[in-house]
């Protein structure tokens, strides 16, 4: 919601804090990539675009490890 409404800094704290927890509990790999990629939109709408791109490649490689290189996920990501 944050994000939608334009407050990144916000967005980004909170997600930040929901990355945290999902990588100390050893969440699903999924999870953390999904938070890791909202993390890199973050990033390019706030115009940091070498830091989404570092975000969305480690999300790209937490999908490729879990699921391959030809699953449909890996191919969205």
């Amino acid at each position: 919601v944050y994000r939608q409404l334009g407050l990144y800094d916000e967005a980004e704290a909170l997600l930040a804090k929901a990355l945290a927890r999902r990588e100390a509990a050893a969440v699903a790999d999924d999870a953390v990539a999904d938070t890791v990629s909202e993390l890199a939109e973050v990033a390019r709408e706030k115009g940091d675009y070498q830091r989404a791109e570092t975000l969305h490649r480690r999300a790209l490689d937490l999908r490729r490890r879990r699921h391959g290189d030809r699953h449909d996920t890996v191919a969205s990501s």
